[in-house]
């Protein structure tokens, strides 16, 4: 419910220095020509004898414009495989929770997670929890069953908590003053129930409902904090929600249709996602704050050269129709920027109306430093960027 400002800079400066700390050129050798003097050379193979069919070679994976060192390719497949972001089910035991943190957690944010199936591996447990650079924490439990009716159907449930200490707040509109900067913290906790059912391979339905209990907005805590910058409830005082001295409670819930043929969820090299969602928020306090939002979204990845280059369209709507009597509070608001609908600024631009989005990229094969819950590359050169809000 709260979107994962953008920290890409930083992490692909310390990405860089990684790589050329440890990544060294190896030089291939030739086989030996001559026979060993203290081995005896094999016998020539008899005619009549069967022949065998040599091994089958497993396709690899194009190296791109960057080469992909071995030991990020094990990581990040470590990570894949326990995080279930690839194209297999996702393990059983231990493993490490790098997500489900909102954007400008910090360029660091990892905790553990523990994972159990039971019911026969026909649905499965998992409990994590995770502390960020700007310590940033979240904990979360959940029960799923993802094989139901002979793979169509998934269900399950699930309940976070989560304490976002620097959330940057700049005002409404696309056209934001980056001078008028300010921060708020925000506590919630929130429970929902989710099922998914898959009509063809690549087609699926998805229902949430949920409750959102009242979120605390405080002042601005957690570590490397700017002092310089302003509380947000000071600063903007007139944005909906700003000064309530008790947050409402929701009821939330949402319907999306996505067709998805992408080959990798974590970091794809061709196909598309094309998605689209309502929305709604049921203020149960008082109503004042009850709203719904449409959203559209398009991702497609063209690969070329062997998918050694790939061009990746992203384009993302969202309108929040205006109703009489009624406000969108400014942390719920939809935004332009972030992680979960990136945009050339880090800065997420909060939107109270339709805003329009068209994004262009070329990733290279290094892959994404945290997999899993978003489409979008994280790696490569933008080509291009739109925003527009009606």
């Amino acid at each position: 419910m709260f979107r994962h400002p953008s920290v890409a800079s930083f992490r692909f400066l310390f990405l860089a220095l990684l790589l050329g700390a440890v990544a060294h050129p190896v030089l291939a050798q030739d086989a030996p020509l001559t026979t060993d003097p203290g081995t005896t050379a094999a016998a020539p193979a008899d005619p009549a004898a069967p022949q065998q069919t040599p091994p089958a070679i497993p396709p690899q994976r194009p190296s791109g414009l960057t080469a992909e060192p071995a030991f990020l390719s094990k990581i990040m497949n470590f990570a894949d495989n326990w995080a279930g972001s690839g194209t297999g089910n996702k393990k059983e035991g231990f493993y490490p929770e790098l997500s489900n943190m909102i954007t400008g957690a910090g360029w660091l944010a990892a905790g553990p997670g523990y994972r159990r199936y039971f019911a026969k591996d026909q649905a499965y447990a998992e409990a994590s929890a995770a502390l960020s650079w700007h310590a940033y924490k979240m904990g979360q439990v959940k029960v799923e069953a993802p094989e139901l009716a002979n793979r169509h159907l998934t269900l399950g449930t699930q309940a976070m908590w989560s304490d976002n200490t620097q959330v940057h707040y700049f005002g409404i509109g696309p056209d934001i003053n980056p001078d008028a900067e300010s921060q708020y913290r925000l506590q919630a906790h929130d429970v929902v129930g989710y099922a998914i059912g898959t009509f063809a391979e690549s087609f699926t339905v998805t229902g949430i409902f949920g409750w959102l209990g009242r979120p605390a907005l405080m002042d601005p805590g957690g570590t490397f904090l700017d002092d310089t910058i302003p509380n947000t409830r000071q600063a903007f005082p007139a944005v909906p929600a700003a000064t309530l001295s008790k947050q409402p409670s929701y009821l939330h819930d949402e319907v999306a249709v996505a067709s998805d043929t992408r080959d990798h969820r974590g970091h794809p090299t061709e196909g598309h996602l094309y998605r689209g969602a309502l929305t709604n928020y049921w203020d149960r306090t008082g109503g004042f704050f009850t709203f719904h939002t449409w959203e559209a979204e398009a991702l497609e990845y063209i690969p070329l050269a062997d998918k050694r280059v790939v061009l990746a369209f992203h384009g993302w709507t969202v309108s929040s129709p205006p109703e009489a009597n009624h406000e969108i509070p400014f942390y719920l608001m939809p935004t332009i920027g972030g992680s979960a609908n990136p945009s050339p600024s880090s800065t997420p631009k909060p939107v109270n109306g339709s805003p329009y989005g068209l994004w262009s990229w070329i990733p290279t094969s290094l892959r994404p430093t945290r997999p899993g819950d978003s489409a979008w590359p994280k790696r490569g050169p933008r080509l291009g960027y739109f925003a527009m809000q009606s």
